[in-house]
Order: C-alpha cells, then sequence, then structure tokens
C-alpha cells in the first residue's frame, strides 16, 4: 500500500512519491499496489499506466466518484476500508433510534435479509471436491 496521499511528506511531490513507491513494491516482487487516499480518478489511471502492474485504491473515505470511474480508470480493485461498517453502523443506529423513540417495528424489515436467504448464506458450504 502507498499511503502517500494520506500522509504525504512537506515539499515534495505526492505523485512522484507514490511512483517510487509503486515501482519499488513492483520491483520488489508485490502482485498489486492499493493506493489509498487518492480519489481523483484522472491521477489514478495516470498512475495504472505508469506502473507495472496492477494498481486498486482504497475508498475508506467518503467520496462522490461513481464506482465505474474507477474501472475506467484502469483499478484493479475498490477496497472498501472501514466504509461498510461504518455503513452498516450508521442503519443500526438508526434503527435503535426508530425503536427507542416507541416507533413501530418496519424499519427493521427494511433492506432486511430474508430468513430463507440468512439459511442459505450460513449453512453454503465450500465444495471439497474436485473441479467444483
Amino acid at each position: 500500500s502507498t499511503d502517500i496521499f494520506v500522509i504525504a511528506p512537506e515539499g515534495q511531490s505526492m505523485y512522484e512519491l507514490a511512483m517510487e513507491r509503486a515501482h519499488a513494491y513492483f520491483e520488489a516482487g508485490a502482485d498489486c499496489i492499493l493506493v489509498q487516499g487518492l480519489q481523483h480518478p484522472r491521477v489514478l489511471r495516470e498512475l495504472a499506466n505508469s506502473v507495472d502492474g496492477p494498481v486498486g485504491v482504497s475508498m475508506g473515505m467518503p467520496t462522490e466518484i461513481p464506482l465505474r470511474e474507477f474501472a475506467e480508470a484502469r483499478m484493479a480493485c475498490v477496497a472498501l476500508g472501514s466504509s461498510l461498517m461504518r455503513s452498516m453502523l450508521g442503519t443500526l443506529r438508526q434503527r435503535s433510534l426508530d425503536l427507542a423513540s416507541f416507533g413501530d417495528f418496519t424499519s427493521l424489515h427494511r433492506g432486511a435479509i430474508s430468513a430463507n436467504d440468512l439459511d442459505a448464506l450460513l449453512l453454503e458450504r465450500p465444495s471439497t471436491s474436485e473441479g467444483g
């Protein structure tokens, strides 16, 4: 992971430092690099086009950029960091506030996974047979 765009040293080009780290990681045998804190698809595309390997981006911070733009910028992956967990905790908090204000239980069912889908998800086991 190159975190230059999160904690960049003063007076140095973040892009140049990210490039140096990316090249060093790939030369050391990395399969992929992950860029944190950079949410500019044009700059990500330039970075991806300038290194000899796949580049991913970490979206730990809120962003208004559509996922498609990261795909178009040739990102190998988009890591969510803690964003998905924070989203789920926000939903849990809102449902708790609904109940605490003596509301009804209808908000608990909004977007909930069905019992059958939950059973299928929890009981699903990876196949141990060859080829399947």
